[in-house]
């Protein structure tokens, strides 16, 4: 089944700027390193992080788009077994492996067979490390937090989905924004270290302090499927409105700027903002066919790169932070194990022409999406 072109390049455009967080981040840091530039360009720079928000109303979409469009359902046990099925072929083999790695990369100097060996191992095995503040950012490969994230979320999807049909869309996504400010309160305001300005923790940013944005993402889907398309101008406008006053929420808090529990609410705007963006990307075109293959293609191996990206990047660290010579080393090395892992792990050995579109084909016109997601 042909894959949804927009959803791909947004995909595309969300690794693009959590890679470019991860190596950067440090020299900008809102402002607070000597790197001198204008604040909105050291704001804009100091914002890839926003690529995991949107990350998260993607899976929404495309988790939640099969049903909206009536081609799937849940109403058996069944059901739910199938999509369960289905999702764990998708994460899976490819989050075991990773985590496979990262255990080995930490724990070699560990005695196997200790209960704290025995420990972390469960803690990947049965992704529990989200629940706890010692593992959220799980060893040898800490961002793999998000992927645990997504993984609850998946289980929690057919709760939603029963949700959304009997009490509707609109009122499941404000229920939602409720317990998520409420949820995202708590970590902040009991479970969080006010001395610093740490942005994640395992309250705030567990699967019920995100399942607003995996909400967003349902709703979008849902006006896709009713073929709502706003106003181009305007919603872009707005769109982009929305986003940069979240990043500027965010650069004050990081400067202490902002008492430290206000930033509950900071990420509203943002994922306001990222689901017009959605709403709005089927209409933008490509001004030229094959400009957007590269982002396209970084999107459909999006989640080989993000498995990989922070693992590679550990013994790179030290390099790039004397020389950004190194970024390109880095990036080539991280690319080229992401594009094994994907052809041979997510896409199963089929070939590249198979898996990648043509680079004169692509334009952001949309068909139906992979339910593969």
């Amino acid at each position: 089944m042909k894959r949804l072109k927009s959803i791909d390049i947004l995909r595309g455009l969300a690794i693009f700027g959590v890679v470019f967080h991860h190596l950067f981040f440090a020299k900008f840091r809102y402002g607070l390193t000597v790197e001198r530039l204008s604040e909105p360009v050291t704001t804009f720079l100091s914002s890839g992080w926003l690529g995991v928000n949107l990350f998260f109303i993607l899976s929404g979409f495309v988790l939640y788009l099969p049903y909206a469009q009536g081609r799937r359902q849940v109403t058996t046990g069944s059901d739910v077994l199938r999509f369960y099925k289905i999702r764990a072929q998708r994460l899976l083999p490819l989050y075991y492996l990773s985590a496979a790695v990262a255990v080995a990369s930490v724990y070699h100097n560990v005695q196997v067979g200790t209960t704290f060996f025995w420990r972390s191992v469960a803690n990947y095995a049965f992704v529990t490390y989200p629940f706890s503040s010692e593992t959220f950012m799980p060893p040898g490969n800490w961002v793999l937090w998000s992927i645990g994230i997504e993984i609850w979320f998946s289980v929690l999807f057919p709760g939603l989905l029963w949700l959304t049909n009997r009490y509707g869309i609109v009122r499941v996504l404000i229920a939602a924004i409720v317990l998520a400010l409420m949820v995202r309160y708590v970590g902040r305001e009991y479970f969080a270290s006010h001395s610093t300005r740490v942005v994640l923790n395992h309250v705030s940013d567990s699967v019920l302090g995100r399942v607003d944005e995996f909400v967003f993402g349902m709703a979008a889907a849902s006006l896709y499927v009713a073929k709502y398309r706003p106003p181009k101008m305007q919603s872009a406008l707005l769109c982009v409105v929305l986003i940069a006053v979240s990043m500027e929420l965010w650069a004050l808090w990081y400067r202490s700027e902002l008492p430290y529990v206000s930033s509950v609410s900071f990420n509203l705007p943002l994922d306001s903002g990222l689901f017009l963006l959605i709403l709005l990307a089927p209409r933008l075109q490509s001004p030229g066919h094959g400009l957007l293959w590269p982002m396209q293609a970084a999107g459909i191996m999006c989640y080989s790169i993000y498995v990989w990206h922070g693992i590679i990047l550990i013994p790179f660290r030290e390099l790039i932070s004397q020389s950004w010579t190194f970024v390109p080393v880095y990036l080539c090395a991280s690319l080229f194990v992401a594009c094994i892992t994907f052809k041979i792990v997510e896409s199963r050995g089929r070939p590249w022409k198979e898996i990648l579109p043509p680079i004169l084909q692509i334009d952001a016109s949309d068909d139906v999406i992979s339910e593969k997601g």
